[in-house]
């Protein structure tokens, strides 16, 4: 079975940056999109290899956009919530 491809937006955040490792280890393909306002790269070193970083706003539309083709999911984090839309089957999954 292939990796799903998923976008983690703040995925350099203290949450986001532990996510990314989760999705990772399970061996999904994962592109990270994060302006680094609050994050930090050096949450990914250890995986920076294993993603793809796409730097931009979430509040950027047309960049936001760009970052979500090709993938089949997209997860956002904030705060203690995580919120995990699927694209392909048009459900949303909120875990606390």
């Amino acid at each position: 079975m292939s990796p799903r491809r998923i976008l983690v937006t703040g995925g350099s955040g203290f949450l986001g940056s532990g996510l990314v490792k989760a999705l990772v280890r399970q061996g999904e393909a994962v592109r990270v999109f994060d302006d680094n306002s609050r994050g930090a790269l050096r949450r990914l070193r250890e995986i920076e290899r294993d993603i793809e970083f796409v730097s931009g706003d979430i509040r950027d539309a047309a960049a936001v956009d760009a970052a979500m083709r090709g993938q089949i999911a997209s997860t956002q984090t904030r705060g203690t919530k995580a919120v995990m839309v699927s694209t392909s089957a048009a459900r949303t999954i909120s875990s606390r």
